[in-house]
């Protein structure tokens, strides 16, 4: 956890002396600090506004976010240069803007030295950016239109978007046999809430049911989705768990 100075109030600035001699901070440990003068919600509002970063992790090192290297032009008019693999490494470079370094190594052959050169010459900046691990449920049922609500799910989705707009909770039971179009107005009221800014969270009873599902959801949302379930890899968790922690996945 790193908090910037700033404009800083009183009670920002004593947190910002509380961790100043310390590379991070759990944040138990800065709340107990504190006791009851800072609070969480107080913290992650500080994050919001982007004077704290609060990053995520798990005890122990059996799994860690899984990382990728990735190559990009600094910014700079690009150079005429002596060197042909040089000279076609920015020309591509700038027709695809930031690549993966093993897109690049797969373009151009051996292109380390080559690309250690430009580096260390400013034309290109080399950095890591976290990857997430792809869920191991896929789903090969084909999408779909959206379909017309009936009269009967007008009418449940309407009941149910009072409660979404109440910002109360309102829990809704839907009756329904197999087949009667319940999920599509549990898509319905997501896409009310999405579109308030908020999120949703979906249990599902079944595992098995899982794929069904999610052809559905990803139809609808894309990939702007978390997956959490039994049948995951630890990495696959951790990366689904971690998706939803930065809020890049507001559902779930």
């Amino acid at each position: 956890m790193v908090l910037g100075r700033g404009d800083c109030d009183p009670m920002q600035t004593r947190v910002l002396h509380e961790m100043e001699h310390r590379p991070s901070m759990p944040l138990k440990d800065l709340l107990r600090a504190f006791g009851g003068e800072v609070t969480r919600d107080r913290l992650f509002s500080w994050k919001k506004q982007g004077l704290l970063h609060v990053e995520a992790e798990l005890d122990g090192k059996e799994v860690r976010p899984k990382l990728k290297k990735v190559v990009q032009l600094s910014g700079g008019s690009i150079p005429v240069l002596p060197s042909r693999k040089k000279a076609e490494i920015l020309k591509w470079l700038e027709e695809r803007g930031k690549v993966s370094y093993s897109e690049l190594t797969k373009q151009f052959k051996s292109p380390s030295q080559a690309v250690q050169s430009l580096e260390a010459a400013g034309y290109l900046l080399i950095s890591t950016e976290e990857v997430f691990r792809n869920a191991s449920v896929q789903s090969d049922l084909k999408p779909y239109p959206k379909p017309e609500l009936t009269r009967d799910q007008q009418a449940m989705l309407g009941e149910i978007l009072k409660g979404v707009h109440s910002k109360r909770y309102s829990p809704f039971l839907i009756y329904g046999v197999t087949g009667s179009g319940k999920t599509e107005i549990y898509l319905r009221a997501i896409e009310e809430v999405l579109a308030r800014g908020k999120e949703a969270l979906v249990l599902v009873p079944e595992i098995s049911l899982t794929p069904q599902l999610l052809s559905r959801f990803k139809d609808r949302f894309g990939e702007n989705l978390a997956l959490l379930h039994s049948g995951l890899g630890r990495g696959e968790r951790y990366d689904q768990w971690r998706k939803i922690w930065k809020g890049k996945s507001p559902l779930h």
